[in-house]
């Protein structure tokens, strides 16, 4: 069976609990912003022989879903999100990377196996047996998380952009961003992320491919601190999260 996904963190799940049976590909390139991505007509043509997309809520969506059903009208589209969040999203203020909590991406993957199954019941067991075992590591990814944030001197991390909000929601984390939802930090603003800085001691900033601006280079500067990069769009996703986490953990201990 063959699938679309739109981030890299999607396919992997797909692979995880479609094995063998299922080839899913993606939407967004390495180092794309799901922000500002505007896939060509080449991309949506190649689409045309795929069964199932899966949304994920990311903005480039929902400038194109329209021209990919015309391309394809048998393509099934299945929200990886619920209803509550999509109208959240739509309001012009909000993080869509929602997979960046372990306990969100349960929830995809639930969504993803019941598609799956689905459209191909005779797997059934196949895919719930391989469901089953992804959520058993991600269940052990979670008491990694807990369990290496859970001695802390502070619940501030300092990011570029807003991407971490569902992160460190589910860890009791404080994110401030640089720049949320196309918006940059203003001078005011700016000077509060300053004072928050002396006064919990921080001295790390963290940016991602996608979004290096000069004022996460003037800000690093002023807090005489160290630039680190983490990836909310990985396609390890396990890897990955445990990778942000060691980064996030040094930087608040």
């Amino acid at each position: 069976m063959a699938v679309f996904v739109s981030i890299p963190p999607q396919k992997f799940v797909v692979d995880n609990i479609g094995g063998k049976y299922v080839q899913a590909k993606v939407m967004l390139a390495p180092g794309q912003s799901p922000e500002t991505f505007d896939p060509s007509s080449k991309k949506i043509e190649s689409l045309s022989g795929a069964e199932i997309y899966f949304l994920i809520g990311v903005p480039f969506e929902r400038t194109w879903s329209k021209t990919l059903q015309d391309v394809n009208p048998d393509i099934k589209m299945v929200k990886c999100y619920s209803e509550e969040e999509g109208e959240w999203r739509n309001s012009g203020d909000y993080d869509p990377h929602i997979w960046t909590s372990p306990s969100n991406m349960k929830k995809i993957a639930e969504m993803i196996k019941d598609a799956l199954i689905d459209k191909d019941p005779e797997r059934k067991s196949y895919y719930e047996n391989n469901y089953n075992h992804l959520i058993s590591k991600l269940d052990t990814l979670d008491d990694y998380i807990r369990t290496t944030l859970a001695e802390r001197r502070t619940d501030y991390f300092i990011v570029s952009h807003a991407a971490w909000t569902f992160y460190a929601r589910e860890y009791g984390l404080k994110q401030i961003a640089l720049e949320s939802s196309g918006r940059e930090t203003g001078p005011k603003s700016l000077a509060r992320i300053l004072n928050i800085v002396k006064e919990q001691n921080i001295h790390t900033l963290f940016v991602q491919e996608q979004y290096q601006t000069p004022v996460a280079q003037a800000l690093a500067a002023e807090m005489n601190g160290s630039i680190k990069m983490l990836d909310p769009l990985a396609e390890n996703y396990i890897e990955n999260m445990m990778k942000v986490t060691d980064e996030i953990a040094e930087a608040v201990k």
